[in-house]
């Protein structure tokens, strides 16, 4: 199931979410470490940034050497906290990684015992 959680990426949509999600977890028999989110563009509140800040870059290299810099990245998604404090706080399953550059990286063992690892890839970044 493929759902947008956020439309602007505030804290008050993903306060409504929780109960919606722990109603379908429960519902449908599984744990919370059942349950992937992965942020994208509605994840993004874009009041956060300047119009300045909106970056273009000529191709994936640029890109990546800016997202290698750590003290960028916090700058980068930072219209993205209120969505990473609530995945982080509300599912503690979902660990971020790389200063929240991939929301996720797990390993899922399915109730038949097969091993599925999963990568969450951000598809907003800023």
């Amino acid at each position: 199931m493929i759902i947008d959680i956020g439309a602007t990426g505030v804290k008050e949509e993903y306060e409504l979410s929780k109960p919606f999600f722990d109603d379908l977890l429960k519902s449908l028999d599984l744990g919370e470490d059942c349950l992937f989110m992965v942020p994208g563009n509605h994840d993004v509140n874009r009041t956060k940034y300047r119009p300045s800040e909106i970056l273009s870059f000529p191709d994936m290299r640029h890109l990546n050497e800016e997202l290698e810099n750590p003290d960028y990245r916090s700058d980068f998604l930072k219209g993205m906290n209120d969505y990473f404090d609530f995945a982080e706080s509300a599912f503690s399953v979902l660990k971020p990684i790389g200063g929240r550059l991939v929301p996720f990286v797990q390993i899922h063992t399915s109730r038949c015992e097969k091993r599925i690892g999963l990568v969450g890839l951000n598809s907003a970044w800023m």
